[in-house]
C-alpha cells in the first residue's frame, strides 16, 4: 500500500512539472490580445481607374504606412474570373488580409471560404460575398433615390410648369447600377410630377458615358435632366458632352447629378454650372472601415460582419468642404 501511494505521488509530481513547463499558447490570433499583427494587406479592385477607388486606396496606403503594413494593389479591370485569380494569387503570396471591390459575389464564395479556413481576413465592398469575413453595403436603391431627388428638386424648383425629359446613365449589368436605376425612377415619380424618363443608357466609364449621352440627345434632344449612377461612369462624361453642345446662356436649364463624389466632380460642381451635385461616399470612412474589418477578421477580434456605408448630398453649397477633405490626400 505504501509503495502504491509513493508511486501515485511520483506520477502526480511528474504531471505537475510537465504542465508547469509546457509552452505558452501563441500570442495573438483568437483574441487580438497578443503580438500578432497584419504584415501584408491586398486590395483587389473592380476597376482601379475609377477616381473614387484611387482616393480610397490613397487613404488605405496612408493607414498601412503608419502601421508598417505592406499594401499590394491589383486590378481585375471588370473581369470577374480575373478577380478570382488575383485573390488566389494574393492568398498564395502570403497576404494576411484581402479586401475586394467585388464584381460578382457568387464567383468569390469558395475563395472567401478558403480564406477563412487559412485565417486570412476577407472583406467585400458593395457586393455581397456569402462566405466573406465582412461585407460592406450601400443601400443601393436609396442611393439612387437620393441621386434622383437632388436633380428633381432642382428642376422642380426652377421649372415647375415645364415637362422635363430625364435621361439615365447607369451600369445595366451590375447589381448596384440596377438598384440605383430603380431608385432614380422612384425619385422622378415623387419629386418631379412633370418629369418623364425618356431614355436609359448603359455606361461604365467616361468614354462610354459620352457615347451614351450622345445617344440620348440623338433620340430625345429635349432631355435636360441627366441622372447617373456614378461620377466616374456617367456624370463626368455627360458633362463633357453637354458643355460642348449647350450655349452658356442656356446651361441654367440643364442638370447633371453624379454619385460617389470624386475631385473632378467637386471641381465642376464648384463652378456653379450644369453639374449640379453628387451623392458622395466618404472614402476616408470607407477606407477605415475596410481596414478595420479585414484586420479584425485576421486577428480573430469580434466585429459586426455587416456594416453600412453612409453618403451625403453635395452641391454648390457644401462642395468646398469636400474639396478640402480630399485635396491633401490627392496632392
Amino acid at each position: 500500500m505504501k509503495k502504491f501511494i509513493v508511486l501515485l505521488l511520483s506520477v502526480m509530481l511528474v504531471a505537475f512539472v510537465m504542465i508547469g513547463c509546457s509552452p505558452a499558447s501563441p500570442a495573438g490570433g483568437g483574441g487580438g490580445g497578443g503580438e500578432r499583427q497584419m504584415e501584408k494587406l491586398a486590395c483587389v479592385h473592380y476597376l482601379q481607374a475609377w477616381q473614387m477607388y484611387q482616393i480610397m486606396t490613397d487613404f488605405m496606403q496612408e493607414t498601412c504606412d503608419e502601421k508598417g503594413i505592406e499594401l499590394v494593389i491589383v486590378d481585375a479591370n471588370l473581369d470577374a474570373n480575373k478577380q478570382l485569380q488575383l485573390i488566389e494569387t494574393m492568398m498564395n503570396s502570403g497576404a494576411d488580409g484581402i479586401f475586394v471591390i467585388t464584381l460578382d459575389g457568387p464567383t468569390l464564395e469558395d475563395v472567401a471560404k478558403r480564406c477563412a479556413e487559412q485565417g486570412i481576413g476577407f472583406t467585400s465592398l458593395f457586393t455581397e460575398v456569402e462566405n466573406a469575413s465582412g461585407n460592406m453595403y450601400v443601400d443601393e436603391f436609396d442611393y439612387g433615390y437620393q441621386i434622383g431627388k437632388l436633380g428633381c428638386e432642382y428642376m422642380a424648383a426652377n421649372f415647375p410648369d415645364e415637362t422635363i425629359e430625364v435621361g439615365l446613365l447607369r451600369m445595366h449589368d451590375y447589381l448596384p447600377g440596377i438598384d440605383r436605376g430603380r431608385g432614380m425612377e422612384a425619385a422622378v415619380a415623387e419629386f418631379l410630377p412633370n418629369g418623364v424618363v425618356v431614355n436609359d443608357q448603359h455606361s461604365v466609364d467616361v468614354e462610354s458615358a459620352m457615347s451614351a449621352t450622345e445617344a440620348i440627345l440623338a433620340g430625345n434632344p429635349n432631355t435636360r435632366l441627366f441622372l447617373t449612377d456614378s461620377d466616374d461612369t456617367g456624370a463626368i462624361g455627360a458633362y463633357e458632352v453637354l458643355k460642348a453642345r449647350i450655349a452658356p446662356e442656356d446651361q441654367h436649364k440643364y442638370c447633371i447629378i453624379g454619385a460617389d463624389g470624386v475631385m473632378q466632380a467637386f471641381g465642376y460642381i464648384a463652378e456653379g454650372g450644369m453639374y449640379r451635385g453628387t451623392i458622395a461616399l466618404d472614402m476616408k470612412a470607407i477606407s477605415d472601415m475596410a481596414f478595420n474589418m479585414t484586420n479584425d477578421a485576421f486577428l480573430g477580434v469580434p466585429f459586426e460582419s455587416i456594416q453600412n456605408v453612409d453618403y451625403v448630398a453635395v452641391d454648390v453649397n457644401n462642395v468646398n468642404d469636400w474639396i478640402a477633405k480630399y485635396e491633401n490626400i490627392m496632392s
